[in-house]
């Protein structure tokens, strides 16, 4: 039976103004009855649930819309119902956490769909940390592999499993995942990190492989106490193979570290006549040489070189040997083969090449822009991996590795030109990079970047994700400098709209800076140069039966300049599924108009849908990312201009009214708003977007953004009373979602002083100075938390640990026992409490070592640091 929709519509909305929700709800379920799929009525039946305070309703109906988006395919709107059901389920139905159990899964899947590693990471973690909570181990190991398949290049996934495998006693898969993360760790340049990993290793088996590498690292750190600990780990690899050369080799190096050196010549000598008697004859000639330098009286040494090596191997020697040849420190390095040399003339280089990232290249004029032309890409090989996953470990010193240069235009061997996809490696390298600035790892995150830029120095997101670091850091001079680059890279390819706008924040923080002024003056000339020749090509003609439907809606040719405006150029990648093939026609420019790739009006309208959802969230840098990133792939498309438009005016706009969003629905409708998803899915249309680039600081903001975003408080202020506690609690924890902490910080603290909220309050001011490196202001904030009147058990227990966690990162071992044990005896099971009491009590009391060097350190040695 047909139904009046609109009718019942308008009846339920005068009922909700009414405050009649239960009967607005029986309404809204009419709709439902005749069409069980309509998930934003769903969505507004869940709000008017959460209004009533009908919280169990209103999740199991939160829970039905997420359910359908998932299944259809609306992956970001699915993410943002299910963070709301968390969100109610933290703040007002604790007791049903464990029937929703099946939430964080469900988002980490659509996360890793997403490709959104750092997230989905975090929430499996999320998900295994609850399951060995629960004695569920062998589950939490499942999870752990999903974690490491997701991000096999990451040592601490590696870890979290290797450790979970101990806990069930799967020593072998174990040890694997600890060598594999010890090889990791070394091929992000930190070797302390993967002894300790083979130390675990060698804590569960005596294996002389690993002695040996252990050894190995061990004598890497030179000193008297680290040659004595190479000694004792090549005991074990000696008596288990007293021939082996390897071993011998490294245990001359600990004698002569310990200053043992007439014990080092002796075991040069057997290391010598092993090698006779093994053929090696070169080894054999570089022990000789060694020993004479060092004992040249020495009769064994005159018997051994009168004997010289053998030509030829005795019988029993095994066919080949495998072992690598001895190293000699002494020895004068082998001198190395000379490289092909390859012309370095001028024209060689592409212009469009930006090398440097610590001063600007800037152009000497203006012809150097117009001069610009296609020139093969540089390719250059991969890097080789420090440690392969083989059994013995290889180390090599920073000067010990050949390389290889390829030459423009050479043929690649394995894997050649076509292999590189500038795409994928931006996008790798941003992730990379944002991995480490999570963990604070800031020097990481650029030096990532960094070396990106050597492979692809144009990409401009790769720029954009450093810029963005530079200016996280402070560091003003450098982001600068970044920034100009970027509008280099932008006036290369004649796009002098994107170059003006960050020149523009250039010149409001240096009104004077010269490469900038230089720039700006060449903007202007790139405008000139596309205007005039716009005006120089011939009409579009009005023939109707020679213009084809596309022709007549855009109606505009490319640029001269335009790079993918050649039709017979190949066509960059292109990460999204069309349903039919892309076709280019020779006789056809249709698709000139939109970049070198034609986009099908489904995609299309996927991403204009995915950009305006998060818009409606609230990330409205996310928004205009997206938009601006489909603009790359197709340029000057209609709708994506016209969208992007509407986005930078509603941004002016949104900024003259201090930052609200439609404060005349806040005004009419004062009510709580935390969980009205409904309104937001139906406000794609009408949100506003601000720029998506990070402003540059001046000097004055680098402690806190408070002159950026006044306009907005103000707002705020006008429309939200400071009694209003909930409002001032979602303020913070979007502030906090946006980077904006002391702004976060300054609404929790206004929230706090609702006795119902104050726990949690102080416990968010807690992270926020725990992110800020204040461990101290930490300490205080969680005392009050913990001093709250109204607060669960669960937020007590969970304030002892993070007490105990900032008290062991203040090097106070005591106190975050005092902690630790509070915990222990309400619940010995309590997350990882035992291992870390068990660890603090085996630890002598004021020598407890933190790595102040970033937050990754902190996370290593929290996992086993001081275990075995």
């Amino acid at each position: 039976m047909a139904i009046d929709r609109d009718k019942i519509l308008q009846t339920a909305q005068k009922l909700v103004d009414r405050r009649r929700y239960d009967k607005a709800i029986a309404e809204y379920e009419k709709i439902i009855a005749h069409d069980p799929r309509d998930a934003r009525t769903l969505l507004k039946i869940g709000d008017l649930q959460a209004r009533m305070e009908a919280y169990p309703l209103a999740i199991a109906t939160y829970d039905r819309v997420a359910q359908f988006y998932a299944s259809q395919g609306f992956s970001v709107k699915a993410i943002a119902v299910y963070k709301q059901i968390r969100e109610l389920i933290r703040k007002h139905a604790p007791q049903l956490a464990d029937s929703y159990g099946h939430i964080v899964p469900r988002l980490a899947d659509i996360y890793t769909q997403l490709g959104l590693t750092t997230d989905a990471l975090a929430a499996y973690d999320e998900v295994a940390t609850r399951y060995q909570r629960t004695g569920r181990d062998r589950d939490a190991i499942d999870v752990f592999r999903k974690m490491v398949a997701i991000d096999a290049g990451n040592p601490l996934p590696h870890l979290r499993l290797a450790e979970a495998c101990c806990r069930v006693q799967a020593l072998d898969d174990a040890i694997d995942s600890f060598w594999t993360a010890s090889e990791l760790l070394l091929g992000m340049g930190r070797p302390d990190d993967a002894l300790k990993v083979i130390e675990r290793i060698l804590h569960f088996r005596q294996d002389p492989v690993y002695a040996r590498a252990a050894a190995e690292l061990h004598l890497r750190q030179g000193g008297r106490d680290a040659g004595m600990q190479a000694l004792a780990k090549l005991q074990l690899a000696f008596q288990a193979d007293p021939k082996n050369l390897d071993t011998l080799a490294l245990l001359a190096q600990a004698f002569e570290a310990i200053d043992q050196g007439e014990k080092a010549v002796a075991v040069h000598k057997e290391m010598a006549r092993l090698a006779r008697e093994q053929g090696k004859v070169e080894l054999f000639k570089q022990l000789i040489a060694h020993l004479k330098t060092v004992a040249p009286n020495d009769d064994q040494v005159l018997a051994l070189e009168k004997a010289g090596p053998m030509s030829v191997a005795p019988a029993e020697r095994p066919e080949h040997d495998d072992g690598p040849e001895l190293e000699v420190v002494e020895e004068a390095p082998l001198e190395e083969a000379p490289l092909e040399e390859a012309p370095l003339e001028e024209e060689g280089f592409d212009d469009d090449v930006i090398p440097l990232d610590d001063e600007v290249e800037l152009l000497d004029d203006f012809e150097e822009i117009e001069e610009i032309s296609e020139a093969p890409p540089v390719v250059q090989e991969a890097p080789r991996a420090v440690m392969t996953s083989a059994p013995e470990l290889e180390v090599e010193e920073a000067g010990g590795e050949s390389v290889e240069i390829i030459e423009r235009g050479g043929t690649a061997e394995a894997e050649g030109p076509q292999s590189f996809d500038p795409v994928l490696h931006a996008r790798k390298a941003i992730l990379d990079a944002e991995s480490f600035r999570r963990l604070r790892l800031y020097d990481k995150a650029i030096e990532a970047l960094h070396i990106a830029l050597e492979i692809d120095p144009n990409s401009i997101d790769i720029r954009q994700k450093l810029r963005e670091i530079l200016v996280e850091t402070g560091e003003r001079e450098s982001a600068i400098v970044e920034t100009l680059n970027i509008a280099t890279i932008h006036l290369h390819r004649s796009e002098p709209d994107e170059a003006e706008a960050l020149l523009g924040e250039v010149l409001g923080i240096e009104p004077d800076h010269p490469d900038a002024q230089h720039l700006m003056r060449h903007v202007v000339a790139i405008r000139e140069e596309l205007a005039a020749s716009a005006a120089s090509m011939p009409l579009s003609s009005y023939d109707l039966e020679g213009v084809r439907p596309s022709q007549a809606m855009v109606g505009a040719h490319p640029p001269p300049d335009e790079p993918f405006g050649d039709e017979e150029g190949p066509l960059p990648s292109f990460p999204l599924d069309l349903d039919e093939p892309l076709e280019l026609d020779g006789g056809d420019r249709d698709s000139s108009e939109f970049g070198s790739q034609r986009v099908s009006s489904e995609a299309l309208d996927e991403i204009l849908e995915e950009a305006e959802f998060f818009a409606a969230q609230g990330l409205f840098a996310d928004a205009e990312a997206i938009l601006v990133d489909q603009l790359r792939r197709t340029p000057r498309h209609p709708l994506l201009l016209e969208r992007l438009d509407e986005v930078r005016q509603a941004r002016e706009s949104a900024q003259q009214q201090s930052g609200t969003i439609e404060r005349d629905q806040l005004e009419a409708r004062p009510s709580d708003h935390s969980f009205d998803i409904a309104a937001s899915l139906d406000a794609l249309d009408t949100i506003e977007q601000p720029d998506a680039r990070p402003a540059l600081r001046a000097p004055s903001d680098e402690v806190d953004v408070d002159q950026v975003f006044e306009k907005f408080k103000e707002g705020v202020r006008a429309t939200v009373a400071d009694s209003d506690a909930a409002t001032h609690y979602d303020l913070g924890v979007a502030y906090k979602e946006m980077g904006l902490l002391e702004d976060a910080r300054n609404e929790f603290e206004l929230a706090s002083r609702d006795p119902q909220k104050a726990c949690m309050c102080f416990a968010m001011i807690g992270m926020i100075h725990l992110e800020q490196g204040q461990l101290e202001a930490a300490t205080d904030a969680y005392i009050k938390a913990l001093e709250a009147e109204q607060k669960t058990v669960e937020q007590e227990m969970s304030l002892y640990y993070d007490l105990g966690v900032v008290y062991e990162m203040r090097a106070d071992p005591k106190s975050a026992l005092y902690y630790f044990e509070k915990i222990a005896r309400r619940d010995p099971g309590y997350r990882d409490v035992s291992e870390r009491i068990a660890a603090l009590k085996l630890e002598p009391s004021g020598t407890k070592a933190v790595n102040d060097d970033d937050e990754f350190d902190a996370v290593f040695d929290g996992l086993f640091g001081r275990k075995g």
